[in-house]
């Protein structure tokens, strides 16, 4: 699986034309959807080889997938912060009244749109007979709690955007506003720490880095442009160097670091090279029912028949799961919940 995506990448990455010197286009819609939709089919791979876990019938090549996922740890979801952090911060900068409601463009859709996953997840179970305890229900329309749908991210992604309204009220459009969110979300992580596992915390700082981004860009895009290769090369070795450090008691510290010095590694990176291409640009902009329901599939498929299909037809297993959750992105625009800006 990981071999048919790093193909569908690499034929789609395109040099700059002849006189360019830079990619115009390196934090366009349709660029950041398309690193969106390379990282979102990463997520459907380690997500669908968690219900396979390690099958008595994989060979040595099929077991060569979790080797990969160990690698990727959970820098998978590290594009999907930062550019949103990049989007709602360049929205707060330049346009007061939908910073003013940044709560109500952002935050209650994504909770609507949350809790009508949540109630589809609440009918399998029941259909599949899986048991549903009253409390953890309840709280899996926060995010807080899950009954066998992703939670976590949604939550995170969420208070970022109530912690960026916040700061915005208290401070306005400065750069006040940014250092607070830089206190705030540090406050989250350490309370974070405490009640819940590294994964809810680990990557949020990829958020802070592209509210950064968006608020000093004119000033990044200088610096980009003039020294180019040394930032690169620094950025490189910052990822490597904080992606290897064997620091446990500083886990949560040396693992937002990495993720922020792969935003930087990836913006760098689109800088220089484009990469076009509809099926990825079609799964960024489709990022929230794929990520959300791609779990559906792979769920019901696991259990049905005491998940003797999943075990003696995994190929199958993967096939039919991938199908059915482009299916549910296809069709997603019809209960989709959306407020009109």
């Amino acid at each position: 699986m990981y071999v048919i995506l790093l193909a569908v990448v690499f034929f789609n990455l395109r040099p700059l034309d002849k006189g360019e010197n830079y990619n115009a286009d390196y934090i366009s819609k349709d660029t950041t959807n398309s690193i969106k939709g390379i990282f979102i089919w990463v997520v459907f791979i380690c997500h669908i080889s968690g219900y396979m876990g390690s099958l008595p019938c994989f060979n040595y090549w099929d077991k060569l997938l979790y080797i990969a996922n160990g690698y990727i740890r959970q820098l998978l979801v590290v594009p999907f912060l930062f550019y949103s952090g990049y989007g709602v911060m360049i929205a707060v900068k330049n346009k007061k009244e939908y910073a003013d409601k940044l709560l109500i463009n952002r935050v209650l859709p994504t909770v609507a749109n949350f809790n009508i996953a949540v109630f589809f997840f609440i009918i399998l179970n029941l259909y599949l007979g899986i048991h549903l305890d009253l409390i953890n229900t309840l709280l899996a329309f926060t995010g807080w709690t899950d009954i066998g749908n992703s939670n976590w991210y949604i939550f995170c992604i969420c208070i970022c955007y109530v912690l960026t309204w916040l700061c915005y009220k208290l401070f306005g459009s400065t750069t006040e506003m940014i250092y607070a969110l830089i206190v705030v979300v540090l406050l989250y992580t350490v309370v974070l720490y405490f009640l819940k596992e590294h994964w809810w915390y680990d990557t949020i700082y990829a958020y802070v880095a592209g509210a950064c981004f968006a608020w000093w860009k004119a000033q990044i895009e200088f610096k980009m442009k003039k020294y180019y290769w040394p930032l690169l090369i620094v950025s490189i070795l910052g990822f490597v160097f904080f992606y290897n450090a064997n620091m446990p008691k500083y886990f949560g510290v040396v693992a937002n670091i990495t993720a922020v010095f792969m935003c930087a590694v990836m913006v760098l990176f689109s800088y220089m090279i484009r990469i076009k291409s509809k099926v990825l640009s079609w799964s960024g902009s489709h990022l929230f029912p794929l990520y959300i329901y791609q779990r559906i599939p792979m769920l019901a498929l696991s259990t049905i028949f005491g998940g003797v299909f999943m075990v003696e037809h995994y190929y199958l297993y993967i096939a039919i799961s991938f199908v059915v959750t482009i299916l549910i992105a296809s069709l997603y625009k019809y209960i989709n919940i959306s407020i009109k800006k």
